[in-house]
């Protein structure tokens, strides 16, 4: 009876296993027939196996590796169309479009990545120590004044900025005044009377059609002008093609067009507002801030024929600036003598900058060694200072217990005065200039030169002055009263302001200058072989390219000299320089 029961119980579990082992050979097959393998080799176009190349099977979470002879493999879903993707950092990524029915074997090539084609200036490499410098992205510009100027105390060479509002920057310790700043060859400038960064408005430099930035900290060649601390030379670009960039913040809008109507004229204009009123609030001095700044220029191009190049250039900008402060706290001082210094103000100031500029210019390549250049510009500046402002003020002792409820607060009072500031500046500037630059360059060998006039008209008043009352009340100082019975008879009594500046000045100048200057050098060539695939320990490195690289000696002398009429003083200027 056991031994039946032991039969049946035996026969039970072989008809189970073989039930188990069939349902595993069908779901095997099965499997295998809605799949098929993908396999194949990446290589480049020079047939060397590409090792951790990706591929990728597209909307789908699955990818390998090629392995290090480039080879790879990959299940798929059988009857399906798939798009794959093969990738790799080095090379450009290649798409293959297969129907998964049978195997596979794919033999794929990559090609291999190139720089970007830029567009270069030729700069000659035996030129004096000035810098080009990357073009700049006006809506990467993260100053508040979006100015180039303030940029360059990033690169060093000496270049400091004292306001981040302003574009004055300085160089080696200089002023402003001794840099010299050009647009398309044309020397601009900057407002004469702002006081501070946030009157002066927009920079002349629209950094949104910049091209090429040269900037040079000293020891430049003799064909810039006579100023000694820094030279920014700015190219704006010529467009190939439409453009148009805008750029929006809180603090203004700038707008830039350009485009290249045919072969022969193409154009590009920007226009920029500009308020910082936002920024101004946060100031120590409160009030109604109202900054408005424009800009509106434009740079044309005509070619004429294939050797000469007519270029016009329009500039118009507004600077208003205007404040009605209320009143200002500052506290100041250390932990053993804290002071708070308070003033209330009333009165308004009111600065305006109205500057338009006019430049044509014709180019004249006579041949492949002779390069004609000629301009004629004009700048006109009109600049208005106006203000009345009465302040009231109060210089305070905080309290410096710790302990005390009122630490931090007035403890008592060290004096009270006020003062009052008055002006009615104007100024209005004519700059004309006519002038010639050429240059000759014949094997290792170019001749520069050039010859500049410039007339000038300035018309400058004057009418300033200030007065501080540090007693809270005034009198008129009191003259000699021999033989004045009743003092208020006493004549000419008056008071004494602490500053006073009254002029009228009228300018009409001339100048004259010119320079000229040789530069020449010696070239040394080497071969310099590039390789990139191969054993070294073989000796089996394969050459993939060379060029040539070049080292120069080169010497650069010039003489540069200018008369100015004002002063009847005439300077010369020799030059030398030397590079390798």
């Amino acid at each position: 009876m056991e031994k039946r029961r032991f039969q049946k119980l035996n026969m039970k579990y072989f008809k189970g296993s073989i039930f188990f082992f069939l349902l595993f050979i069908y779901s095997w097959m099965g499997f295998s027939q809605s799949t098929i393998e993908l396999t194949g080799t990446v290589r480049d176009v020079k047939g060397n196996p590409i090792e951790d190349a990706s591929i990728i099977i597209k909307d789908q979470n699955k990818g390998v590796s090629s392995k290090k002879d480039g080879t790879f493999k990959l299940d798929l879903t059988k009857d399906k169309k798939l798009t794959i993707y093969f990738s790799h950092v080095n090379y450009k990524t290649f798409e293959k479009k297969i129907s998964t029915k049978n195997n596979l074997n794919l033999k794929i090539k990559l090609k291999g990545k190139t720089l970007q084609t830029l567009e270069v200036e030729y700069v000659d490499p035996g030129s004096s120590p000035i810098e080009l410098l990357p073009t700049i992205d006006a809506s990467n510009i993260a100053l508040p004044s979006s100015n180039i100027e303030g940029l360059l105390s990033s690169i060093g060479y000496g270049v400091r900025q004292n306001n981040e509002l302003s574009s004055g920057f300085n160089v080696r310790g200089g002023n402003f005044d001794e840099n010299l700043i050009y647009v398309n060859g044309i020397e601009v400038y900057r407002p004469f009377l702002a006081r501070s960064g946030q009157q002066e408005g927009l920079s002349f430099i629209n950094p949104s059609m910049v091209d090429n930035i040269l900037f040079s900290a000293g020891g430049f060649d003799a064909i810039y002008g006579d100023k000694l601390s820094s030279v920014l030379d700015i190219t704006y670009k010529e467009p190939k093609e439409f453009e148009a960039n805008i750029t929006t913040s809180l603090l203004g809008t700038q707008i830039q067009i350009g485009d290249k109507l045919s072969n022969r004229f193409n154009y590009n204009v920007g226009f920029r507002y500009r308020t910082n009123a936002y920024l101004l609030g946060a100031l120590d001095t409160k009030g109604e801030y109202k900054p408005r700044f424009t800009d509106l220029q434009g740079i044309f191009n005509f070619q004429i024929n294939e050797d000469i190049k007519l270029t016009y250039y329009g500039n118009f900008a507004n600077n208003l600036f205007s404040v009605q402060p209320e009143n200002r706290e500052t506290n100041f001082g250390s932990i053993n003598e804290a002071l708070r210094f308070t003033v209330y103000y009333d009165g308004r100031e009111n600065t305006q900058f109205q500057t338009w500029m006019s430049a044509l210019s014709l180019k004249h390549k006579v041949n492949e060694k002779l390069t004609l250049n000629y301009f004629a510009s004009t700048f006109n500046t009109d600049e208005t200072e106006y203000f009345d402002v009465l302040g009231e003020y109060r210089l305070d002792e905080l309290e410096r217990d710790l302990g005390s409820d009122e630490y931090g607060e007035v403890a008592y009072n060290r004096g009270v005065g006020a003062f009052l500031n008055h002006a009615r500046n104007q100024l209005e500037a004519n700059v004309f200039n006519v002038y010639h630059k050429g240059n000759f360059q014949q094997n290792n060998a170019k001749t520069d030169w050039g010859i500049k006039i410039q007339q000038d008209q300035v018309t400058n008043r004057i009418n300033e002055w200030n007065y501080i009352d540090s007693s809270r009340y005034n009198t008129p100082k009191p003259q000699d009263s021999i033989g004045y019975t009743n003092s208020i008879y006493i004549p000419y009594q008056y008071l004494e302001l602490s500053k006073s500046i009254h002029a009228n000045t009228a300018m009409n100048s001339s100048r004259i200058s010119g320079y000229v200057q040789h530069r020449f050098r010696f070239q040394k060539e080497k071969t310099v072989n590039i390789t990139y695939y191969g054993d070294s320990s073989k000796n089996n490195l394969k050459k993939d390219t060379s060029f040539i690289d070049h080292h120069y000696f080169t010497v650069t002398m010039g003489l540069r000299g200018n008369h100015w009429t004002f002063n009847q003083q005439t300077v010369f200027s020799p030059r030398i320089n030397i590079k390798w």
